[in-house]
């Protein structure tokens, strides 16, 4: 079975509206939320997945991108420029010399953020020997409330890691200098990303076309093999989508035996089914009644911390904005916790009994003093 679309994820069609994908994304939310399915990790695993889901094709700037450029969207970074550069290196359907360079001077490594593509810590051109290892970005996705409370998450991936029989060299022990048997020499190497074909640095000899003998049977001198690894990162308090954590030594191995990189952890934050958040201020629309809001009430409001009471003042107007001091992020070090917001939505009764809807709509008209409209 092949990836799932975001959309299948939510179970939309592609040409769904935002406020269809809105309403997809709330009701599977709440049929996954941890809350309602303590202990059941395929549920948690379910809420992740489709808070991803909401986090791209919810978006109408990542949704364009993600229609035209699938996958590739992501790994340019949103970036519309990148992605101007990408769309001519795809029309111009050139697959350049060995540098990297595509026939309109595009540098594939600089689209993908200077990296290797495939995160297997391929470096540029270089002389021989041990060198650092590459950076490999990944990303965790967090439910909401991991993301505002912080602390330890469970990280789960493939990466190379340095090859046991040469200790990371890539060669048979005391063979001497040979031309690089992975890239013939160049340097470099193809390999297909989406429906691209990539020029990067040769991971066996970092780009410098020789090793210092023989490749190792086991690893086939790359010097490191991939392997799934288990790593647990702590997320600080308050973290926001977007940041990055580094896990220094935790990256590929360096070529000749040489030092390793770091990995990035790139945090992506899951929608919560009521709060959205700015900074360290959170905001939640409450549905009040037509009595509730003309006479005031007071109305129960599901907070981080549970529920609270809101006090509605008598007269409330649809759309306005009532604070919860403190109720937003926790306080973390020297900052200051933030404050919820509600926002009341007057919600008017269904019409379900006609003859009583237009007697109380007729009572209601005969309380206005003049037209609601000032233009």
């Amino acid at each position: 079975m092949g990836v799932r679309s975001h959309y299948d994820v939510l179970g939309v069609s592609k040409d769904a509206s935002q406020e269809e994908i809105k309403r997809a994304y709330r009701r599977l939310a709440r049929q996954h939320h941890p809350d309602r399915n303590p202990g059941d990790a395929k549920a948690e695993e379910s809420f992740k997945e489709v808070g991803r889901a909401f986090e791209i094709v919810g978006d109408p700037t990542k949704r364009k991108l993600y229609d035209e450029l699938g996958d590739d969207a992501e790994r340019i970074g949103w970036d519309p420029q990148k992605a101007e550069t990408y769309r001519q290196w795809a029309r111009s359907g050139s697959r350049g010399p060995s540098g990297g360079k595509g026939g309109l001077g595009v540098d594939l490594e600089d689209l993908f953020g200077g990296m290797d593509p495939f995160g297997m810590g391929g470096q540029r051109h270089g002389p021989s020997g041990p060198r650092r290892g590459g950076d490999i970005e990944t990303r965790v996705l967090i439910s909401f409330e991991d993301a505002v409370r912080g602390g330890p998450q469970k990280l789960r991936l493939t990466k190379p890691v340095s090859c046991a029989t040469c200790q990371g060299k890539g060669t048979r022990a005391g063979a001497a200098p040979a031309v690089c048997g992975q890239c013939g020499g160049s340097g470099r190497m193809k390999m297909a990303q989406g429906h691209l074909q990539l020029g990067i640095p040769c991971r066996a000899c970092g780009g410098s076309g020789r090793v210092a003998g023989p490749p190792c049977p086991d690893c086939q001198g790359q010097g490191s093999r991939p392997q799934e690894v288990r790593l647990e990162v702590q997320i600080p308090p308050g973290v926001e989508a977007g940041q990055k954590i580094r896990l220094a030594g935790q990256g590929a191995p360096g070529p000749g035996g040489g030092p390793p990189g770091d990995l990035l952890i790139r945090v992506e934050v899951g929608a919560h089914p009521y709060l959205t958040r700015a900074g360290a201020d959170l905001t939640i629309e409450v549905p009040v009644t037509v009595p509730e809001a003309l006479l005031g009430a007071e109305v129960e409001v599901p907070t981080l911390d549970g529920r609270v009471k809101l006090r509605v003042p008598p007269g409330s107007q649809s759309g306005a904005r009532l604070r919860l001091k403190g109720k937003g992020v926790p306080a973390y070090g020297s900052r200051a916790a933030g404050d919820l917001y509600a926002v009341l939505q007057v919600i008017l009764p269904s019409p379900e009994e006609p003859e009583r809807t237009k007697e109380a709509a007729e009572a209601m008209a005969r309380l206005y003093s003049g037209s609601v409209r000032r233009w």
